[in-house]
């Protein structure tokens, strides 16, 4: 089973027809009629019933499109990740602050931004409190 006989199949669930999958898919009918068919045979059940020239989804192929969604989900994830790497990068920052600061304000904002950037690593020192100086 590959990925782009997979797509095929989810872009007709999503569409409801081969002819409108292909356009989504920018392919031809006969492309993606070769694919679905590959996917079935591989499958080894049918994912569509053909009812006067129409695909209707079997209930395998309702389970079946349950999980490519899932999965489809984690393929997003990753190419949201992908996007976030090229544009952020990964690295490592330091930071150092006050000691007055060392203890509140400085430590919610590292987490803060850990939060929305988890791939940089932060490096963070807090300066020693200064002496009192009596004059």
């Amino acid at each position: 089973m590959n990925l782009r006989d997979v797509d095929v199949f989810n872009a007709i669930m999503i569409t409801g027809g081969a002819g409108a999958a292909a356009t989504l898919l920018d392919t031809s009918q006969p492309a993606i009629s070769r694919s679905l068919a590959k996917l079935e045979a591989e499958l080894d059940f049918r994912l569509f019933d053909r009812i006067r020239g129409r695909l209707v989804p079997t209930r395998e192929g309702e389970l079946f499109h349950a999980e490519v969604k899932a999965n489809l989900v984690g393929l997003d994830r990753l190419k949201l990740r992908a996007a976030q790497i090229k544009e952020v990068g990964t690295g490592t920052i330091r930071v150092a602050s006050l000691s007055a600061l060392g203890h509140g304000l400085v430590p919610r904002a590292i987490v803060a931004f850990s939060k929305k950037h988890p791939q940089v690593r932060i490096s963070y020192q807090s300066a020693p409190p200064m002496s009192s100086v009596i004059l």
